[in-house]
């Protein structure tokens, strides 16, 4: 599989950043990706030896997370603190611009440290 930027379209620092998105999930696919910092910190979740997909344990202190696409999001009460002020580079902001336009934009890592309980309510997660 090979991933394009399309050339004509994109120009300056927009194009840097789609250049450098693209090249860290083409080292991804290739099984070269030097810049990931989480290798090695997940194990499969099993239940009675089989592994539910979504969920990984950490290593290092045993938390769940709970991995997967975000398809739509209700917020039900407003932020306990406000939004930080954005300090990011120019091309950090522009990565994360055209990261949101991806699929991947919709990836989401959930930690569950603080739950009473977790069920499955037809097609939806409650955490309690």
């Amino acid at each position: 599989m090979e991933l394009e930027v399309d050339k004509q379209i994109m120009t300056d620092l927009p194009r840097q950043a789609a250049d450098e998105i693209l090249a860290s999930l083409n080292a991804s696919l290739a099984g070269t990706q030097t810049k990931y910092t989480k290798k090695d910190i997940y194990e499969d979740y099993k239940v009675d030896g089989k592994t539910i997909q979504g969920i990984k344990v950490n290593k290092n202190d045993g938390s769940l997370k709970i991995f997967g696409l975000v398809t739509s999001k209700v917020q039900i009460t407003p932020p306990v603190t406000p939004y930080k002020e954005v300090k990011s580079a120019p091309l950090t902001i522009e990565k994360n611009k055209i990261t949101k336009t991806l699929p991947i934009g919709r990836f989401r890592e959930f930690a569950l440290d603080n739950l009473a309980m977790a069920k499955l309510n037809g097609e939806t997660l409650v955490l309690e």
